[in-house]
């Protein structure tokens, strides 16, 4: 059983019958340079024991950051709308 298949007698100079009619060492090399190109080598490293509390540290100093300049900025839009829709009236 070949790739090739021939076109019929009426599709003749039609390229649509035929499965591939050119030769494959062109995109099989392009295809092996480019998976050479793309694969990392070998690391060659390892994880110290302390790394994943690290990890767990930077997660953590992380999401106390975002809450801080979160409140900072939504300190900031409160106080923007104070004095929008609070402007010419007293307070208190």
């Amino acid at each position: 059983m070949s790739i090739y298949r021939e076109a019929s007698v009426e599709n003749q100079g039609d390229t649509a019958g035929r499965w591939y009619s050119g030769n494959l060492a062109p995109t099989f090399l392009i295809l092996m340079v480019t998976s050479y190109l793309v694969t990392p080598p070998p690391a060659h490293a390892h994880l110290d024991p302390g790394t994943g509390r690290y990890v767990i540290q930077l997660t953590y100093a992380g999401w106390l950051g975002a809450a801080y300049v979160g409140s900072v900025y939504l300190g900031r839009v409160d106080d923007f709308f104070k004095i929008k829709f609070l402007r010419g009236r007293r307070h208190g």
